[in-house]
């Protein structure tokens, strides 16, 4: 899975953001790979993508989320938003009632 992520306006400098995922009702290494590390962003570049894998346990389970957190910002302002909710459609079948 990709989500872009778009800084607007792009940065006149080069930035760098620490990311790292958080565990929601999705639990990472039964739902999906944890994640953490620091991203280097060039000066002028507006877009980036994080990669993120999912993993299928085959349960049928409902929509489950985790929070990809965003950290240690330097130079740039990050302004209210420093996390991005990830919701994971469920793919393993007939839903858990």
């Amino acid at each position: 899975m990709q989500l872009k992520i778009t800084i607007s306006p792009a940065p006149q400098t080069s930035i760098t953001v620490g990311i790292a995922t958080t565990d929601g009702t999705a639990i990472a290494g039964e739902d999906y790979m944890a994640l953490a590390q620091q991203l280097q962003i060039p000066a002028g570049q507006g877009n980036f993508v994080v990669n993120l894998s999912l993993l299928n346990d085959e349960n049928p389970e409902n929509e489950e989320f985790f929070t990809l957190q965003f950290s240690d910002l330097n130079g740039a302002f990050a302004g209210r938003i420093n996390s991005a909710e990830v919701r994971i459609a469920d793919d393993d079948g007939e839903v858990a009632t």
